[in-house]
């Protein structure tokens, strides 16, 4: 599930790193320190067990009691805006949105900077500090630690996206101590705005629009921002056709290096236009590609899978593995499995033979991946796939150490050997007679033994010389 957490601040072409002064040192409003109330949370869209999708919180500041309507109002019009574009239509199977109400004594947020201050009651201590963020991280986590899961147990924030919905009618938004804000007024103002932020806190995107000055440090570490110019080293080089001019100039609907990303000079984004540079645009290819590939990072698409691991079984036994996954609005994942490495089948279950596997222990994969034409790029840490796994121990008939077909009185003897721990087995002879694979010999599995030599051939018997 979702660790990571973008520490950036934007607003009119500026980005703030958060957790030093420079970013909060406008600080002339006073701080609400009175205990939070409201705090009553509903899930307002459920999909799926919070163990496996990716749960958006939302909380407000600036909303009294009887703006809590308003407030509920101001959600919905940002979920269906965000998942009313790609990729978020095709893949809103894969998150749970709830909601958290939060009591603030005055509407707005505060504008510290101005001349006079003008200063608001609320709840969240939001406020343009340049950018629209909170001075007071501890109190959005508490409140938005009062949402549930399925179980009605609360919700890791580690494992969720907090988004604060700010009741102002003037813009703004940010992505400041991993928590995306933004500013709403109605179903047209805010809901764009929010969803650039989603594309900073959820996608670890960079801003795309053009502000004054030069760029001079290193490749910038946004999947979207780059310093260079050549196919073989821009990093979503996969996407650019080798016809395409590099650098690229606008008006241009191709996929290249256009210069201004944030910084006006030396650095370069991939489109002309997206998302991150003005909030009613497209996300475009590229950023598309790494919102799915953060879908899969930030989810477990494996819901089920069977049976339990380990799984230990006779040799020429069919033993058969199967699993459950999420699935996009419209696409199919692929399932394959493989022994060791080596491909054994297809789909969301097979049946194993383990004829011509040795003795002992083995292991069962089984990759779910996404074939989606959106992600081109299929190489690095992060992949819109996933792997469950099994430990498999393949047993001959039990006692039977030397694999001859029979059970012997001298494997007998050497069989409680190794459960005395005074005779320690080979591999081969622990998987001859370890049936539960947990590498210890107990006295279910001698009692077991015993009952395959008596019923061995009589030529067993032989052995027994003493």
């Amino acid at each position: 599930m979702m660790r990571m957490r973008l520490l950036t601040c934007s607003l009119l072409g500026s980005v703030l790193v958060i957790g030093g002064a420079r970013a909060l040192s406008a600080q002339s409003c006073p701080r609400n320190q009175q205990p939070l109330t409201g705090l009553a949370s509903e899930t307002v869209v459920f999909r799926g067990p919070s163990d496996h999708l990716i749960d958006l919180v939302f909380v407000g500041d600036g909303y009294r009691a009887a703006d809590l309507p308003t407030y509920h109002d101001h959600v919905d019009f940002v979920v269906r805006h965000l998942f009313g574009e790609e990729p978020f239509i095709e893949y809103a199977p894969f998150f749970n949105v709830h909601r958290v109400d939060v009591i603030s004594p005055q509407t707005g947020t505060d504008f510290p900077r101005q001349t006079p201050p003008l200063c608001r009651d609320t709840a969240l201590n939001t406020g343009h500090l340049p950018c629209l963020q909170t001075r007071t991280f501890d109190r959005v986590a508490e409140a938005a630690g009062n949402a549930r899961n399925e179980r009605n147990e609360p919700l890791p924030l580690s494992d969720a996206l907090v988004l604060v919905l700010v009741n102002d009618p003037n813009p703004g938004g940010c992505t400041a101590g991993g928590y995306a804000f933004a500013a709403i007024r109605d179903a047209a103002a805010g809901p764009p705005s929010m969803a650039h932020e989603f594309g900073h806190a959820f996608g670890h995107l960079g801003d795309e629009y053009i502000s004054q000055g030069r760029y001079t440090g290193p490749d910038p570490i946004e999947p979207n921002r780059t310093i260079y110019t050549s196919r073989d080293r821009i990093k979503w080089g996969v996407w650019v056709e080798p016809s395409t001019p590099l650098p690229t100039e606008c008006p241009s609907a191709a996929i290249g290096a256009f210069e201004g990303a944030f910084l006006r000079f030396g650095v370069f984004r991939p489109t002309c236009t997206s998302k991150m540079l003005s909030n009613f645009q497209p996300w475009r290819e590229v950023n598309t590609e790494w919102l799915v590939k953060m879908i899969y990072a930030a989810s477990d698409p494996i819901l089920e899978q069977f049976p339990d691991s380990p799984v230990s079984v006779l040799r020429g036994q069919r033993p058969r593995f199967a699993l459950t996954h999420l699935q996009p609005a419209t696409g199919t994942l692929d399932v394959s499995w493989s022994v060791d490495g080596q491909l054994a089948g297809s789909g969301t279950e097979v049946r194993l033979t383990t004829a011509d596997l040795a003795l002992g222990s083995h292991r069962v994969e089984a990759l779910v991946s996404d074939p989606t034409p959106w992600v081109r790029n299929r190489t690095g840490r992060f992949l819109p796939e996933a792997t469950a796994m099994w430990d498999l121990y393949v047993v001959s008939a039990s006692g039977d150490l030397n694999g001859d077909g029979r059970v012997t009185i001298d494997e007998l003897i050497r069989a409680i050997g190794f459960a005395l721990g005074t005779v320690t087995p080979s591999e081969e002879e622990l998987a001859a007679i370890d049936r539960d694979g947990n590498r210890r010999v107990t006295i279910d599995e001698l009692v077991t033994a015993t009952d395959s030599a008596l019923a061995s051939p009589a030529g067993s018997q032989a052995d027994a010389r003493r």
